[in-house]
């Protein structure tokens, strides 16, 4: 016959020590669960993002400047918009944007650094018509 101490003892080893109890699950979400589950891109706006950029910059009571700009959408609505000749965003005041505007802050640091911040085609055009952007 097997004492209950030695049989403990197998059941142990077998399984492996005992696990410590799980905290609860909290009862709300947060900020880092939901930013899990949302999908951020950052790109150069193109001409029927013009309604949307619109539309942010009188939200943001803020004048874009003509020219190139990077757009951040979160899950496929445009949040943030920041203008690559002078550096002026605007941002959805109703939404987080925050973090938005430091991802396009961030991008157009790699693209002047790298001399991308036009878009390829405008990249050829102005090149092959000398002019300096």
């Amino acid at each position: 016959m097997i004492s209950s101490s030695l049989l403990e003892a197998l059941l142990i080893r077998a399984e492996g020590p005992p696990s410590p109890p799980r905290p609860a699950a909290p009862r709300c979400r947060t900020e880092a669960a939901l930013a899990a589950d949302v999908t951020v891109t950052i790109r150069f706006a193109c001409p029927r993002d013009e309604r949307a950029v619109a539309a942010i910059a009188q939200m943001d009571e803020r004048t874009l400047a003509d020219g190139e700009r990077l757009i951040a959408e979160i899950d496929g609505r445009v949040v943030a918009v920041l203008g690559l000749l002078d550096g002026v965003a605007a941002a959805d005041p109703f939404e987080r944007s925050e973090a938005a505007v430091q991802l396009l802050r961030m991008r157009a640091r790699q693209l002047h650094a790298a001399g991308l911040h036009q878009r390829p085609m405008m990249r050829r055009i102005t090149g092959r018509l000398g002019i300096a952007r």
